[in-house]
């Protein structure tokens, strides 16, 4: 990054509410009269706000400032762009943002999306952009023309939402003469309303739900499985499934009990491999 004079100011864009986080104890921003930026470790941040913020001022010369204020809300990164001057063309990570003779409404507003919290984004996620800021039209690399911005930010996280990642496992629990009872567990890091969970059970006789939930056959197929209802994010689901495999579909002396297991729509989580049960 060019160097300039810089100095860094740290402040709260919004400052109020005292009350505790209900997510590890992690704290709102208050109104200490030390003015800090969030820690991502133990701050958060209601959907509504306030929200921790880092003033970035760097100088074209002295007594000519450009402030870039820096923040994330719960979906979006934003970088509030202010000057004691006039701002007449931004670049954001080598995109031409603004260029115009006329001078830009201030703040200017860069708006990074950052998706959905606990799935595209986590607490203390590092956020990374460079913002260089112009006060002439022009590209020109002259001294006190512009001003870059090498900016990374490790985002706070959104106070008492849930963090997990989407995990699958699947064990036996009983294995008889002739059955096999399999306990299967998802954890889906969103919610899955009206889920689909799909097994394939090419080589078996029956299915007997050991947990009161109920399967359909779709298209009456006769190898596939089918339990639809609601998974909530970062809650383990359970499917404890009694198999009755058929062993006399062929002579190779083992059944394939279930070669597939998968939430349609739903991206996959852990390893499977196909559970065989040897036949007598």
């Amino acid at each position: 990054m060019r160097k300039q004079t810089a100095l860094l100011v740290l402040s709260l864009l919004f400052a109020g509410l005292f009350t505790a986080c209900e997510k590890d104890e992690m704290t709102l921003p208050d109104q200490a009269l030390n003015f800090r930026s969030g820690d991502c470790t133990i701050d958060c941040i209601l959907p509504e706000g306030p929200f921790f913020s880092t003033d970035y001022v760097q100088e074209y010369q002295p007594g000519s400032t450009v402030t870039v204020t820096a923040y994330n809300t719960a979906t979006e990164m934003k970088y509030e762009i202010t000057s004691s001057t006039t701002i007449k063309k931004v670049v954001f990570n080598d995109v031409i943002y603004y260029a115009s003779n006329t001078p830009a409404t201030q703040p200017y507003v860069i708006t990074v999306p950052l998706g959905t919290y606990g799935v595209d984004w986590f607490a203390c996620k590092e956020q990374h952009d460079v913002i260089e800021v112009r006060r002439t039209n022009s590209s020109g690399g002259g001294l006190g023309v512009y001003l870059n911005f090498d900016i990374t930010t490790a985002l706070i996280g959104v106070c008492g939402e849930e963090e997990c990642e989407g995990d699958f496992s699947y064990s036996t629990t009983e294995l008889g003469q002739n059955y096999l009872i399999v306990l299967f567990t998802y954890t889906s890091p969103v919610d899955i309303p009206d889920a689909k969970v799909q097994l394939t059970c090419p080589h078996i006789t029956d299915l007997i739900p050991q947990d009161g939930k109920e399967y359909t056959s779709p298209g009456n197929s006769k190898s596939v499985y089918r339990w639809t209802g609601n998974i909530k994010a970062c809650e383990a689901t359970t499917f404890l499934i009694k198999f009755i495999p058929d062993c006399e579909q062929n002579n190779a002396g083992f059944a394939n009990i279930c070669t597939n297991f998968n939430v349609k729509g739903s991206e996959k989580f852990g390893e499977f491999e196909k559970i065989v049960f040897e036949c007598p």
